[in-house]
């Protein structure tokens, strides 16, 4: 049995087009929605204002629009006050509910989107190699398909074997605590985190600044949102969000999408 796990705050631009990614691949895909940032912020100084941060999105109604009839996909809401091995206990809250445990489980982010035979290219490969764990390097677009940033080892989904790995834990994302992730040699996954409205980019910018000292992340700069993504041009320099790694992105270069997924994209 294999499940897709998803947890999501905000985000739904793509979220149809990553469930619908996997949705062949699963047995099941379980989402968990907050409505809440971790720090239950509701404002934050913000070139020196007090700016309220709302949420733009409803998650839950947007899952009940494109799901509530599939009885594939189930969803249900808790708050969590840290990213930190979040995958790991929303895992073990489904299997609570469940009563059952999956053999394999496939970790997902909302911006996340696979080419639809990728997670069973995937999945071979894991068997092949006889691996606990697998996850993919990832083609991170930069405001649209036409546009992404330089290749970074920043893995994506991860998809575990919880016969050989029943205890693993998560850090911030997908991935191992430890760090000790492999990956795959065949295939990469869509990143589409920078591309959302930009009612949302600018909400994720805000509860980025809000909660990331209180979670031990890396603090972002106060002009991202303004100067390098909403006024992005192709000769912008130093994309990354992180203040004190901006230069870790050093621009935005032209990208042409590959012909199978720009299909697949358009189809839905």
């Amino acid at each position: 049995m294999k499940w897709a796990i998803y947890r999501i705050h905000y985000g739904i631009d793509f979220l149809k087009q990553s469930i619908d990614s996997v949705l062949p691949f699963v047995d099941n895909v379980i989402v968990c929605y907050s409505n809440f940032n971790w720090v239950k912020a509701d404002s934050v100084r913000y070139f020196n204002e007090t700016v309220l941060i709302n949420n733009p999105e409803n998650v839950l109604q947007f899952l009940e629009d494109n799901y509530a009839l599939n009885e594939k996909v189930s969803y249900w809401r808790q708050e969590f006050d840290t990213p930190k091995n979040q995958f790991r206990i929303i895992l073990q809250e489904i299997v609570k509910r469940k009563e059952c445990v999956p053999s394999y489980v496939l970790m997902m982010e909302p911006d996340m989107v696979f080419d639809v035979s990728d997670p069973f290219i995937l999945f071979d490969e894991m068997k092949n190699r006889d691996l606990s764990n697998i996850s993919t390097t990832q083609i991170e677009l930069w405001k649209n398909s036409n546009w992404r940033i330089p290749q970074r080892d920043r893995v994506g989904p991860t998809l575990w074997n919880l016969n050989k790995s029943p205890n693993f834990t998560t850090h911030f994302g997908t991935t191992c605590s430890s760090n000790n992730i492999n990956v795959s040699n065949k295939i990469q996954n869509y990143n589409f985190g920078f591309c959302m409205n930009e009612q949302t980019m600018l909400y994720k910018h805000l509860v980025t600044m809000a909660y990331s000292a209180k979670i031990g992340d890396s603090l972002p700069s106060e002009v991202w949102y303004r100067d390098k993504w909403l006024n992005w041009k192709p000769e912008t320099k130093n994309l990354e969000i992180a203040e004190k790694a901006k230069n870790s992105i050093t621009n935005a270069i032209p990208y042409k999408m590959e012909d199978r997924f720009r299909e697949q994209f358009s189809e839905q």
